[in-house]
């Protein structure tokens, strides 16, 4: 009982503090009803969310390391030490495709060329062109139409002038005498013989102690001084190119087929012009054979339709030694300085070779090469452009 009252007293101070007016009666009693656990769902639906937040955070910054780790490996950071890049090894042997040219004259595109101590002579169209060895001043002359041939006497520059292939014309085959430093008209005479009617060969000339001369289907030896006709020897068919040996003894001539022989090899005597040997060789119908005298017998070169051919033939009896070494149809051998030279137009390449076993020794890629002459002091290549100075590798000679 006291406990009630207790209550009573306590419920009466805290109306009278709250200024509240105590009620007369006594508030009903409500029976208290049965506490209800808690509900778990708003906390999991909480927690779910929180769940989802997170696997979003998570997975967001996932493709984000991931795109930086892309771009990072496409475009890698430039750091201060940079390995170094490997780089391709460059050989130093002598190439093809390295040229020997060091100094070029635009003379027109040569068809011949000659070389002494002084100068280079090129023959271009009607002109002839004087490159002075010494200074690289140019000058020019004037000179009839079809100059094919070109050699030097102790009397001067000899160029002999013709049509290539019957009929000829009237006044159309000259001998012309040159002074080798002005280029001044020294002599002209008529040139003997007459070009073949089944072979495209213009008149060919060589020097030695005599002035010969190949046109047509003859061997002329002339007179160095006054290219006055001294002897004549006739041949089975059309004169193709003529060279006379270093010791000035032996005259090698090229001679294109005819109905009734084969393209053959002479060798005469460069003094008195007998004839000394004669051999069958290649180049039937595509121009004959062109000869390159060596010391030990001569290089001659031919076409065979397929490909080129040049050959190595003794000084003796022109019997062939050794193998043919494989070019284009153009190839032209040239024998001077100590080397085989090959002349290839149509594969666009100078080669310089042993003169006796005609191994390679080195070469270039030149474009278009036409004639090529040399001696102990210098190279020189006639193109389709005019003559180039060539410094070829020291292998070159020997």
């Amino acid at each position: 009982m006291k406990h009630q009252e207790d209550i009573v007293d306590r419920l009466g101070r805290f109306y009278r503090e709250a200024g509240l007016e105590v009620p007369a009666s006594p508030p009903a009693w409500i029976a208290p009803q049965r506490r209800r656990r808690p509900s778990w769902q708003p906390v999991l639906a909480s927690a779910g969310l929180a769940a989802v937040a997170l696997s979003l955070f998570f997975a967001v910054r996932l493709a984000r390391d991931q795109a930086n780790q892309v771009r990072a490996t496409a475009s890698p950071t430039v750091r201060a030490t940079v390995e170094p890049t490997a780089t391709p090894t460059v050989s130093v042997r002598p190439s093809p495709d390295a040229s020997w040219v060091t100094q070029r004259f635009p003379v027109g595109s040569v068809s011949a060329m000659l070389l002494n101590s002084s100068a280079v002579f090129s023959v271009s169209g009607t002109k002839l062109a004087r490159i002075d060895r010494a200074t690289g001043a140019v000058s020019n002359a004037d000179i009839p139409a079809n100059t094919s041939g070109i050699a030097e006497t102790t009397a001067g520059l000899w160029l002999a002038s013709g049509p290539t292939i019957a009929p000829a014309g009237t006044n159309a085959q000259w001998l012309t005498l040159l002074d080798p430093v002005t280029l001044k008209v020294k002599r002209q005479v008529h040139l003997p013989g007459q070009p073949a009617a089944d072979i495209n060969a213009g008149p060919q000339l060589a020097a030695g102690n005599q002035l010969w001369l190949g046109y047509g289907t003859g061997s002329f030896r002339l007179s160095p001084d006054t290219g006055d006709q001294l002897s004549s020897l006739n041949l089975p068919g059309a004169v193709t190119s003529l060279s006379i040996d270093p010791s000035g003894q032996r005259l090698y001539v090229g001679v294109g087929p005819s109905q009734t022989q084969p393209a053959t090899v002479v060798e005469l005597d460069a003094n008195t012009g007998s004839k000394l040997a004669s051999a069958n060789t290649g180049g039937a119908g595509l121009g004959g054979p062109r000869v390159a005298a060596a010391s030990d017998g001569v290089w001659v070169s031919y076409a065979t339709g397929t490909m080129g051919l040049v050959e190595h033939r003794s000084g003796t009896n022109l019997s062939t030694t050794g193998g043919a070494i494989r070019t284009s149809n153009t190839a032209r051998a040239v024998v001077s300085a100590g080397a085989l030279w090959i002349v290839d137009g149509m594969a666009q390449q100078l080669t310089c070779a042993d003169p006796a076993s005609g191994v390679t020794r080195a070469s270039t890629a030149e474009n278009q090469p036409a004639t090529f002459v040399a001696d102990a002091s210098g190279a020189f290549l006639g193109d389709s452009q005019g003559v180039a100075a060539l410094q070829p590798p020291a292998s070159c000679r020997g």
